[in-house]
């Protein structure tokens, strides 16, 4: 096998194909860190070229009293569905001609299909408007059908002073340059020689079929006129419209001569007595001729003989009609006795067109090779059928690079799926591991090429592969509370779009899940180890209701890598047993009316209270190997209600590594007697950009046994509020924590303290609101600046207290890239897509597109952050059914990579070495829709 190039092969892509497209960007953080961003997807819809054909011209001779045949083939030849009407004159030859109408003629064999026609001129329904039409024609679909004149039997010798106009228009005439077609059929009418007329019909079983298929022809002849004569008969056969065809050696026979195979020689008088046949092949085009000496006056007959479809023919129908000649043999001054033959000049009819439809042999081969196509069993990741990857840690991206091979004899699109694992001696990848499919690029999302949702590789010619990358991003939580056993395998398999039966299944497999670990404890000595729920030093604090216990947590990385873990905690009621296992660990489980936050301990190891509370965290922040970072969990419990009755609350805090999943879980309790209070729950953390928003959910509960409230107090304090820092109070009303049109708001501004004094139901023992939190960052923000909203509530009619408070702490982001793409169409100038268009053509809508037209790309990268961003990459790449078009440029201070303008590759800007904040930089390029 020839290995072709893995680029896609240029194909004019059919109307309603959508060619879709999304860019990336690669760039590093503040801190360093490698981060990827992905642009929106832009699509554009190939719209319909018309083109169609409409053969042939017929010129016949034909006796008084006959009726004669002009076949006729209308292609659509364009790249969407059509409609055709088929038309004739009004009237017709009346001096020669009795009747004229149209037939339809699904075999292709140049005769009538049935006696009832698809209108008549002058009679009903009428060959005008759109009595006649075609049905819908797919691309590269066909329309037979047959004009029959029947001849009046008192018409003298002569030529039809105009010849009969088959017309043809297409319903959809605005999508056509030239929209109208016609034919000319002429008819001359001669009394007393003989009038032949021949079609040519397959008449072996298939009339499509792959490479390799025999065909049988048959060259039926009938002579329709009042005297006897000679017949001439000429095809070829391996050149032109049958150059994929080649002649089967003595495969001829005739009629009148039964099964005995007439000789390919030059006439060496072998043939039976009233045939002289020959079949001579010079430089690959066999010349077939027969010399039939005498057919009587209305008799009939026939020769058939075979051919082979070539391995390399192309696919459709256009390289496989072909026509046979013949003539009333005459040399010009009398008949001729025999071959050679050579008819009176003007003498020489065509016949029909038979069409033989050549199809493509669909396969494929999935495995991890670019050189060889060979297969493995596709049950079993081995061989060739696996692509492996040694280990990775829980949460990383793992990257597998599988070869989809065209092993077919024709350009194919291969959909790709991927499902469970059905090797054996593995397993599936942990629950919770997303899987995205990329480009050959490993960078550009894979796409649907034809709109049916389902990925795809585009077309890819015979013989070539395509590779196709899965990323797999492994769970955090993989190794909760040990890695599981591997190898793990997931399936990817590529289906045949010509053939949906044929598909081929490649294994990606990771051999193993990197083991990370973690200790959690209260104090210095170690806990019970990674993911146990016990441990030998449970601490106990005991507390009123209403009031706050403090617990050191120390975070020990005991792996071997950096790693970042968040904190969560699980509490549990005075009644029921422990936790059974870690897996049992529910992270925020809270009674109602109790809230837990962590903070930073600002006395290290020392004990937690009040005064050591630094910020607010969910998350440790890296740690390294062997060290340890210091927490305090403040545990508010309620004042009231069935969730504050005497008794141990065994609280469950967890530590787990959003990257690795390695967790360690440490048991500790509250004890408290019951009071009754009102409680305000949960705090809230998050992240901003300057100028920007966000909402946090709060419930305002009673946990006693007794109503709260009616009228309620809310005491709010804003850390930032000198530095412009706001904040606004709603009630939930519709209780979905986001602020809408149904929601209330209760106050808020830009004071450092206010005090809102609202009326509200009374709430009674166990009941809540919702109420939301609307935090505004100025403008001129900066990275890394805290804003807390500290609230607390107040009952002013009941007594039932206030309630403990809560802080909802805001961060501003650092800096980030947003990627947005937009699209405009261009004009394709004959060497390149031009200029690009002005800017207030660029949208990121859906546009459509002719094939041989252009598409213009914009992509432009934002810092969106308040920080600098360093080496900015942003990655493209040349859709499906595109070429690129020229036009490529990046913003200053990135080096611009493209491939050759009319070829398909990777379009990129590679880099600028830093992007300011609000700074945008942006890649440009064009690309032509294949024609």
């Amino acid at each position: 096998m020839t290995v072709l190039s893995a680029s896609a092969q240029a194909a004019t892509p059919p109307a309603g194909a959508t060619i879709s497209n999304r860019a990336t960007a690669d760039y590093n953080d503040t801190g360093g860190t490698l981060q990827h961003a992905s642009s929106n997807e832009v699509t554009t819809t190939v719209t319909q070229v018309g083109s169609y054909t409409l053969d042939t011209d017929n010129t016949k001779t034909a006796a008084p009293g006959t009726a004669v045949y002009m076949p006729h083939t209308l292609t659509n030849t364009g790249n969407g569905a059509d409609t055709f009407n088929i038309t004739l004159p009004t009237t017709f030859d009346t001096t020669y001609l009795s009747g004229v109408a149209i037939y339809p003629d699904a075999n292709a064999d140049g005769q009538p299909d049935g006696t009832t026609p698809l209108c008549t001129v002058g009679g009903s329904p009428a060959c005008t408007g759109t009595n006649v039409q075609t049905g819908l024609l797919a691309a590269g679909d066909a329309f037979h059908f047959v004009v029959v004149m029947n001849v009046k039997a008192t018409a003298l010798n002569g030529t039809m002073a105009a010849p009969e106009v088959v017309t043809a228009v297409p319903v959809s005439a605005a999508l056509y340059a030239t929209a109208t077609l016609s034919n000319n059929d002429t008819l001359t009418v001669a009394n007393n020689i003989p009038v032949f007329a021949v079609n040519k019909s397959i008449i072996s079983s298939l009339t499509t079929g792959p490479a390799g298929t025999e065909v049988e022809y048959k060259l039926a002849y009938t002579n329709s006129g009042n005297a006897a004569g000679p017949l001439y008969l000429k095809d070829l056969i391996g050149s032109v419209t049958t150059a994929s065809y080649s002649y089967v050696t003595g495969s001829a026979k005739w009629s009148s001569s039964g099964a005995t195979a007439l000789t390919d020689a030059a006439d060496t008088g072998a043939d039976p007595s009233g045939v002289v046949y020959q079949a001579i092949t010079s430089s690959g085009t066999t010349t077939i001729e027969a010399f039939i000496a005498n057919v009587p006056a209305n008799a009939s007959g026939f020769i058939t003989f075979k051919v082979t479809v070539e391995a390399g023919a192309p696919l459709g129908t256009s390289e496989t009609t072909n026509i046979a000649e013949y003539a009333r043999a005459n040399n010009g001054t009398a008949d001729c006795t025999g071959l050679p033959c050579t008819p009176a000049s003007g003498t020489v009819t065509t016949t029909n067109q038979s069409p033989f439809t050549v199809i493509g042999s669909y396969n494929v081969v999935a495995n991890n090779s670019t050189t060889s196509s060979t297969d493995g069993d596709n049950t079993a990741a081995a061989g060739n059928d696996v692509v492996t990857v040694a280990s990775a840690a829980p949460g990383a991206v793992v990257s597998f690079n599988n070869i989809i091979w065209n092993t077919g004899t024709s350009s194919d699109t291969f959909n790709i799926t991927t499902g469970s694992v059905t090797a054996t001696a593995s397993t599936a990848f942990p629950v919770g591991t997303t899987f995205q499919l990329f480009k050959s690029d490993g960078s550009t999302p894979l796409t649907s090429s034809d709109a049916d949702g389902i990925p795809d590789t585009g077309p890819v010619a015979a013989g070539a592969y395509y590779t196709v990358v899965l990323k797999a991003t492994l769970p955090a939580n993989a190794c909760n509370p040990t890695c599981p056993t591997g190898p793990f395998t997931v399936s990817k398999t590529a289906t045949s779009q010509g053939n949906p039966s044929k598909s081929n299944t490649v294994f990606d497999q990771l051999t193993a899940i990197a083991q990370p670990s973690v200790d959690l404890t209260n104090a210095d000595a170690k806990g019970a180890g990674a993911g146990s729920v016990a441990s030998p030093a449970i601490t106990t604090v005991s507390v009123a209701p209403g009031a706050t216990a403090y617990f050191n947590l120390n975070v020990t990385n005991s792996g071997a890598a950096i790693d970042n873990y968040n904190l969560s905690y699980h509490l549990l009621d005075t009644t029921g047993s422990d936790l059974a296992s870690a897996a049992a660990f529910s992270p925020g489980t809270l009674l109602a009316g109790w809230t837990v936050t962590f903070h930073v301990n600002t006395a290290g190891t020392g004990a937690c209270s009040a005064g050591t509370l630094g910020s607010v965290v969910t998350n440790t922040g890296a740690v390294a190997p062997s060290t340890t970072a210091n927490f305090c969990a403040v545990v508010t419990t309620p004042a009231a209600g069935p969730t504050a009755l005497a008794g141990s609350y065994r609280t469950y805090f967890r530590v787990m590594s959003g990257a690795t999943g390695a967790s360690d879980i440490k048991l500790d309790a509250v004890t408290l007697t019951p009071l009754i209070n009102l409680t305000l729950t949960p705090s809230g953390t998050g992240q901003i950009q300057p100028g920007g928003t966000i909402q946090y959910p709060h419930t305002l509960a009673n946990g006693g046994n007794q109503s709260c409230g009616g009228n309620f107090s809310f005491t709010v304090t804003n850390s930032q509020a000198a530095a412009g820092w706001s904040y606004l109070l709603y009630l939930d009303n519709n209780g979905d924590g986001q602020v809408d049109a149904s929601d209330t708001v209760l106050g808020g501004g830009s004071n450092a303290t206010d005090t809102i004094t609202t009326t509200m139901s009374a709430l009674s023992a166990g009941t809540s609101v919702k109420l939301l939190v609307k935090v505004q960052a100025p403008a001129g923000a900066t990275s890394g600046a805290l804003d807390v909203i500290n609230i607390t509530a107040t009952d002013t009619v009941l007594s039932c207290g206030t309630t403990a408070p809560i802080a909802d702490t805001t961060t501003v982001l650092a800096g980030q890239i947003r990627l947005v793409k937009t699209q405009a169409l261009g004009t394709w100038t004959g060497t390149g897509c031009g200029t690009a268009p002005n800017a207030a053509s660029y949208a990121s809508t859906a546009l459509s597109q002719k094939p041989g037209e252009c598409i213009w790309y914009k992509v432009v990268a934002t810092n969106e952050g308040d920080a600098d961003v360093t080496n900015v990459v942003i990655n493209d790449a040349t859709p499906t059914f595109t070429t690129y078009g020229g036009g490529g440029a990046c913003s200053a201070g990135a080096t611009l990579a493209v491939p050759a303008v009319g070829s398909t590759g990777a379009v990129n800007c590679d880099k600028w070495s830093t992007v300011a904040p609000a700074a945008t930089v942006q890649l440009d390029f064009a690309v032509r829709i294949d024609q």
